[in-house]
């Protein structure tokens, strides 16, 4: 019977840290954790993807370091800037769970890109067809 009181506080902090185990709604809470799980990412809940992959840095500019973000691109961005700017910051939002500022323009001349921006960052990606180019920028904060 002593052990009765230990596997209730037990039972009570692993709701706390991880409400989606019993049918709640998920997300973080601070909870003691004891060996590791619970709180964020501790194997409780759904694990969100990484949003930037790590790049190799070299002096030739690449217009869209993150490869997983351009195959997105390439398969939401269509005809019209309108429609390509919430197809593809609704597919990267659904994929990484994240922000991402989108915009995209009609290409009006093929030998340049109707939008050029500076960064030290690795966190976008420019890509667009024959019709329409696309700037996606991840925001965090």
């Amino acid at each position: 019977m002593t052990l009765f009181p230990l596997i209730t506080f037990i039972f009570l902090v692993s709701i706390e840290a991880c409400p989606g185990l019993f049918g709640g709604g998920g997300g973080c809470m601070m909870a003691p954790t004891f060996g590791g799980g619970g709180g964020c990412g501790g194997g409780c809940g759904r694990k969100k993807r990484e949003v930037l992959e790590q790049q190799v840095k070299t002096q030739a500019s690449n217009p869209c370091p993150q490869n997983e973000w351009k195959k997105i691109m390439e398969t939401t961005i269509t005809e019209d800037p309108s429609s390509s700017v919430y197809a593809i910051q609704g597919a990267l939002h659904k994929q990484y769970e994240a922000k991402f500022f989108v915009t995209c323009s009609k290409v009006k001349d093929l030998s340049e890109k109707p939008a050029m921006f500076v960064t030290n960052g690795e966190g976008y990606c420019s890509y667009g067809n024959d019709n329409v180019w696309c700037e996606a920028i991840a925001l965090f904060g």
